[in-house]
């Protein structure tokens, strides 16, 4: 098994960290919004905490 590159790693971690502590903005948006828009929001703040960390994050097409 290929070794995980650090941006590889620095999102998993980001997603674990919202995943297991959902910041309060999302329990709001879920209310307002739908549980798809709160995945969706999750997903960006995860992708944020780890470009703020040093990940290298592509965009997408």
């Amino acid at each position: 098994m290929p070794k995980m590159t650090k941006s590889r790693r620095l999102i998993n971690a980001a997603f674990r960290e919202v995943k297991k502590n959902p910041p309060k903005r999302v329990r709001a948006t879920r209310r307002k919004k739908g549980k798809k828009a709160a995945t969706r929001q999750e997903a960006a703040i995860a992708l944020s905490k780890a470009k703020a960390r040093g990940a290298i994050i592509k965009r997408r097409k």
